[in-house]
């Protein structure tokens, strides 16, 4: 079945792991000698892939073309992962920095200016801070229950250490640390269960190591300390309790909690800590492929059997469905029922986009074809997947369209008749009208680049060829068994067996002429 993308992708919460910590398929740089000599004169291209993450704070910065001309004179490769300018709300940005992935344990960091530097040997970059200092570690160890990165330093631009002695702690590892618009913060470990938070000078945050130490939403952490759970607001250090929930977790889009207490989940705003609204069933958010994903829509329940939900917990639909997922236009959400059927629902309207839940939805020009049971439907609205555009319906399923094809600028629509016959309409992208209706038949011709031939008036064995913008190039000629156009000469050719020694030919102007040999 043939779907929109919005199918096709698989819609994840905002990552909470550093950059530097995901696996990396790009291909080793180039080994060069380092320097900040200017760019090379060359007409640099939009790098499709590129081996580094661009992370700054600002997320309608453009990577400076300077900038990659420069990286490409330093001799790295250029076959990697995207570029990548996240907005200051995702967790692991470094303040105005390139970051390189790591390659067989070595990492380079290449600033705004395209200086490369690269991260010492047998050393951990857990992250850039705004002043451009680092935040380093030793080379990871692994156990079978932990992960430790011993030696934690803070080191300024001079590679002097400016952070205190923090050899009693460990870095953990993924998710462990979060860039503000202002500061660094990085989760540390004295042991499995007790954890402690050092800023960009390195100094611990909390008077005592706390346990279960996590970043659980932008601009928050939770933990435990002395058997209570605690949630605190890192730009104002304020630690709220939140007593009666045995767990916590976050929904990164709406920046909201979830509080699990023994028969309930409860939606929490941590800003004031107010209860949103409490549900039997498993809390979780709706989300999009773009910006405009609405917030404040939820789903309760799991395992394919889930209901949307707004902000007070009140059914949006009353019934339960598979998934939703939120369209680009910001006030439609596609859904999936339980029998496999699709269909759209519009936020503005409060109306179902389709009248049934369909089992096919293609787009052929400027035509949206949906199929609900045997026959299509056919609405006109420019060709385009925004569900709330208004569009009108061209052929619902008492005209039978079996087929909606488009060639170029012409869309041929198949219908079939009464007693099982087929007719054939022809609409112009062009003109965005019909052009022909009700012919008996109508088909691309074979080896021509938009052409067609129509049975325009019913008559067998009388057909029309007409080119890729509807206009009659010949008008009823008689067409024994077949047609097809020869390349190599240039011209169409009848013939009364396939591929068979042809008995007229005609050009593309529609003149007969003579078939050469």
């Amino acid at each position: 079945m043939k779907r929109q993308l919005l199918f096709l992708i698989i819609l994840t919460a905002v990552s909470f792991s550093s950059p530097a910590q995901k696996k990396s398929t790009a291909g080793k740089p180039v080994k060069k000698t380092v320097t900040t000599a200017p760019a090379k004169e060359a007409e640099v291209k939009a790098a499709t892939y590129v081996p580094f993450v661009l992370l700054n704070s600002d997320p309608t910065r453009q990577v400076p073309q300077e900038v990659i001309a420069k990286v490409k004179s330093e001799g790295l490769n250029l076959n990697g992962t995207d570029f990548k300018i996240p907005t200051s709300t995702e967790r692991g940005f470094m303040y105005d920095s390139f970051l390189l992935y790591k390659e067989n344990q070595e990492e380079y960091v290449i600033n705004i200016n395209g200086d490369i530097e690269k991260i010492p040997a047998g050393s951990r970059l857990i992250t850039v801070t705004k002043n451009n200092s680092k935040i380093l570690a030793d080379a990871c160890s692994y156990s079978s229950d932990w992960t430790k990165c011993r030696n934690i330093r803070v080191v300024d631009n001079t590679g002097k250490t400016t952070s205190p002695d923090l050899s009693r702690y460990y870095y953990g590892g993924t998710g462990s640390f979060y860039n503000s618009e202002s500061h660094s913060y990085v989760i540390i470990s004295s042991d499995v269960d007790s954890q402690n938070i050092i800023t960009e000078e390195g100094k611990t945050l909390l008077p005592n190591d706390v346990s279960r130490l996590k970043f659980i939403l932008r601009g928050y952490v939770s933990f435990e300390e002395a058997g209570k759970l605690k949630l605190m607001e890192l730009s104002t250090k304020k630690i709220t309790e939140l007593s009666g929930y045995s767990s916590l977790s976050g929904l990164p889009l709406n920046n909201y909690l979830i509080g699990r207490t023994s028969d309930k989940y409860v939606l929490i705003n941590p800003v004031n800590n107010k209860v949103l609204f409490e549900s039997e069933k498993l809390i979780s958010e709706v989300h999009g492929i773009s910006n405009n994903t609405p917030k404040n829509y939820f789903t309760l329940g799991g395992f394919q059997a889930v209901t949307l939900v707004d902000i007070n917990g009140k059914k949006v639909l009353e019934d339960e469905y598979r998934r939703f997922f939120f369209q680009n236009d910001g006030i439609t959400f596609f859904i999936e029922n339980k029998q496999g059927k699709e269909n759209y629902y519009n936020l503005a309207k409060k109306a179902f986009v389709y009248k049934d839940f369909y089992t096919e939805l293609k787009s052929e020009g400027e035509l949206t074809v949906v199929k609900y049971q045997q026959y299509y439907e056919v609405y006109n609205n420019n060709g385009n997947f925004n569900t709330s555009n208004e569009g009108y319906l061209m052929y619902d399923e008492s005209k039978k369209v079996t087929n909606v094809q488009k060639y170029s600028s012409l869309i041929l629509i198949t219908k079939k008749t009464e007693d099982n016959n087929t007719l054939c309409d022809v609409y112009s992208g062009l003109t965005h009208t019909l052009l022909y209706e009700n012919v008996k038949s109508c088909g691309p011709i074979r080896n021509a680049d938009y052409y067609f031939l129509l049975n325009k008036n019913n008559i067998d064995n009388k057909y029309t060829i007409i080119n890729g913008k509807g206009a009659i190039v010949t008008d009823e000629i008689i067409v024994p068994d077949y047609i097809q156009y020869n390349y190599s000469k240039g011209y169409f050719e009848l013939t009364k067996k396939f591929n068979g020694k042809p008995t007229e030919c005609y050009d593309k102007k529609g003149i007969k002429i003579e078939c050469t040999k």
